[in-house]
């Protein structure tokens, strides 16, 4: 059964002033205000820019690493700090080629609904390789950000240069061959990605540093 229109906007708008309500009840200030700048830039600016240009994945990635914000806050009071900041460029710039291997693989469903896609009209995948490596390149320079600050230490510092080099082998791999094969790699690795270097985080934050 198809559910209306209505039925999503009243749910949507159900959850988003409950959330906003918990957070403005019972955690910080500033991470309420992080969430309410959330809210209004995924749903005002990054969802209508979608029809607008492909640039709407670098847009999106904003909201999309402001929930490390929300969390720093709410767990630490402050409003933000030079790790928090070093991890959300992280979560800033591995949104790029996490959805940019995405817009690939569904490039056909993007067009259909109208979304102006980072591989609309990229036939022969040129715009999309060369974005895929400069994303993967900078990802590894922000990923090593917190040890030269000394928040983070070398051991940390060493498997995110692992994880930032076998990042730009996927991504190279794509390059070598465009293919859904080699697009569905990239964000298959983009996801073991998120999960191995945020564990290296906590872990580091925990036992070594």
């Amino acid at each position: 059964n198809e559910v209306s229109k209505s039925n999503v906007l009243l749910f949507s708008v159900i959850l988003i002033i409950s959330g906003l309500s918990i957070l403005f009840v019972f955690s910080t200030f500033v991470s309420f205000i992080y969430s309410l700048l959330l809210v209004l830039l995924y749903n005002f600016v990054y969802t209508p820019f979608k029809k607008i240009s492909w640039l709407n994945t670098f847009i999106g990635a904003i909201p999309g690493a402001i929930p490390v914000m929300i969390g720093w806050s709410a767990c630490s009071g402050l409003s933000y700090s030079f790790l928090s900041l070093s991890i959300f460029g992280v979560f800033f710039l591995w949104q790029l080629p996490h959805f940019f291997s995405i817009a690939w693989l569904y490039r056909d469903d993007y067009e259909n609904a109208g979304f102006k896609m980072i591989s609309l009209n990229d036939l022969n995948a040129s715009k999309t390789k060369v974005w895929l490596i400069i994303s993967s390149f900078l990802l590894l320079f922000m990923s090593l950000v917190p040890t030269y600050l000394n928040v983070l230490s070398v051991v940390y510092a060493t498997v995110a240069l692992i994880l930032g080099l076998l990042f730009i082998w996927v991504s190279y791999k794509f390059c070598l061959k465009v293919s859904d094969h080699t697009a569905r790699l990239v964000l298959r690795y983009s996801i073991i990605y998120q999960f191995v270097i945020m564990l290296a985080m906590v872990l580091d934050l925990k036992f070594v540093s």
